[in-house]
């Protein structure tokens, strides 16, 4: 009986780290995905910014 508890427990807690796993593994994923956007929104203001100060110098 207690083998079959601690076994259970143990396939119970290879199922709960499998999972926290995955749920980790997409928290990074979306984070990364989150900071590329982030990222290129700010290089395109930067470029932007640029463009128009260039466009100042030259008129």
């Amino acid at each position: 009986m207690f083998c079959n508890g601690n076994s259970t427990l143990t396939r119970n807690n290879a199922g709960l780290s499998f999972y926290f796993h995955k749920f980790l593994t997409g928290l990074v994923v979306t984070l990364n995905a989150c900071k590329r956007f982030y990222l290129s929104l700010s290089v395109t203001h930067i470029t932007r910014e640029n463009c128009y100060t260039t466009m100042l110098r030259i008129t």
